[in-house]
């Protein structure tokens, strides 16, 4: 699978980075992680993250207090939001496509 070296997520660029021996993602110090451990996840990988990414711009991503991690992240909008969610994810997946 073929990964793009960034995306732009409204106006802020994000790399992207294939990471050999990870099996999921991440998003950390303005970088869009790939696990590439296995290939048959790679998309699904990419996936996540960029729509957590888009999310996250967007303000649509809540941490659940008091736990600190992933498993608690909460994802609130409204139908008017998801629009606009996935207009930027389909704005992002065609540049990828005409590439």
């Amino acid at each position: 699978m073929r990964l793009p070296k960034k995306v732009k997520v409204l106006e802020r660029v994000y790399p992207v980075v294939k990471v050999k021996d990870r099996y999921g993602g991440e998003i950390a110090d303005g970088k869009i992680y790939v696990g590439i451990a296995d290939q048959r996840d790679i998309l699904a990988n990419f996936m996540h993250e960029l729509c957590e990414v888009i999310l996250i711009e967007f303000g649509f991503r809540y941490q659940n207090w008091p736990l600190p991690d992933n498993s608690n992240y909460v994802f609130v909008m409204n139908h008017r939001e998801f629009d606009l969610f996935i207009r930027e994810l389909s704005k992002i997946i065609r540049q990828m496509i005409e590439k």
